[in-house]
């Protein structure tokens, strides 16, 4: 099961790679870029999670905890980035974007460096399920900050878009309403 499961993820970390892909050809669009940085942060950290998942060994679902966090740290830093260039029509200053983008670049830094620290996690084990090794995260404290910057990014962007979207009378087929239902996903999930 967790075969075909890796497989499927895999298929989709490989598209939106190549969304990330086609989206750089998009020259003409202000939004194209955050969008490819969001395919681009998806399809790592879906790519590593099917190795993860994959893996027969205690290292190696180690080394592709680490290939995840190239992506899934900087996820909501980019959907928040994307959702300030809609909302406001003009890009983020710089200063703004390194703010967005501290926690999760000391989180990719705390990732590859975990083992001296355990400030990501403070073990990471495994375990066999219907004879499939899997992963057994003991979460360390920046795991909860990351998760907590990460939930509250989302909540502000979604918030942001809602308000966008009923500032526009909640019209059901403007642009804004389909953001706004595609960033309600991660809290259903």
């Amino acid at each position: 099961m967790l075969g075909l499961l890796s497989t499927l993820l895999l298929i989709a970390g490989i598209a939106f790679l190549l969304l990330f892909l086609y989206c750089l050809s998009m020259r003409g669009s202000s939004l194209a870029m955050p969008f490819a940085l969001i395919c681009l942060a998806a399809g790592i950290y879906i790519i590593g999670y099917s190795f993860e998942i994959r893996a027969d060994d205690l290292v190696t679902i180690r080394f592709f905890l680490k290939i995840e966090y190239f992506g899934i740290s900087f996820l909501s830093a980019f959907w928040l980035l994307l959702t300030y260039r809609y909302t406001r029509c003009h890009a983020p200053s710089l200063p703004f974007t390194i703010l967005v983008l501290v926690i999760p670049f000391i989180t990719l830094l705390l990732s590859g460096t975990n083992e001296y620290h355990q400030l990501l996690y403070r073990d990471v084990l495994a375990f066999y399920w219907n004879g499939q090794l899997l992963a057994d995260i003991v979460r360390g404290p920046w795991y909860y900050i990351q998760m907590l910057y990460s939930i509250g990014i989302q909540i502000y962007a979604t918030t942001v878009l809602f308000l966008k979207w009923k500032n526009g009378g909640f019209r059901r087929r403007t642009q804004v309403f389909y953001i706004f239902l595609g960033s309600i996903w991660p809290f259903v999930v």
